[in-house]
């Protein structure tokens, strides 16, 4: 496809008394230079009127219809969707079902124990931090003892991220100083 030129617009006087010159534009869609050229072309002597409504250069109108050929092969503009059109479409989006990642190597009893004492240790009010909770993990599961404990640590804290609970999180002395 042919490039269908720059608008080149450029100050023109506004002559006609009986239109409404339009605000300059600098980028118009295909279906826009597709309805302006038509309608520069509708009527003979046309052209420099249309120009001037929509604030662009004759030559600029020529040069569109030049291109046509670029602008008859386009799809009809998409009319807008209705209210109840654009609910389906919602809905159907939500109906997508997200890929929610792999597996947790944590069983779900483990995590469940691990949400309920990291829910104990917070009404004592003692700080919580996912450290600590992989050292619960390691106690109460000694079949994962083989695996590093700054592992089993991140996979605690990612089943408190799916769960929605925060966890304590350890920062620097020269933050705190004030």
């Amino acid at each position: 496809m042919e490039d269908l030129g720059n608008n080149d617009n450029h100050d023109v006087d506004n002559d006609s008394q009986d239109q409404q010159p339009r605000k300059k534009k600098n980028l118009y869609t295909l279906w826009e230079k597709k309805d302006i050229v038509q309608e520069a072309y509708a009527a003979p002597l046309r052209v420099k009127a249309t120009a001037r409504k929509y604030g662009l250069q004759p030559k600029q109108i020529r040069r569109w219809r030049f291109n046509a050929n670029a602008l008859n092969g386009l799809p009809q503009y998409p009319e807008r969707r209705t209210v109840e059109e654009q609910g389906v479409i919602k809905k159907s989006k939500e109906n997508v079902t997200l890929h929610k990642g792999r597996e947790s190597k944590i069983s779900p009893e483990q995590q469940h124990h691990i949400i309920e004492y990291y829910e104990q240790l917070r009404e004592r009010g003692i700080p919580v931090s996912g450290q600590s909770l992989a050292i619960e993990l390691l106690r109460i599961a000694p079949q994962i003892n083989d695996v590093d404990v700054s592992v089993v640590r991140r996979r605690v804290l990612r089943v408190m991220k799916n769960n929605f609970v925060t966890h304590r999180c350890i920062t620097h002395k020269a933050q705190n100083i004030r």
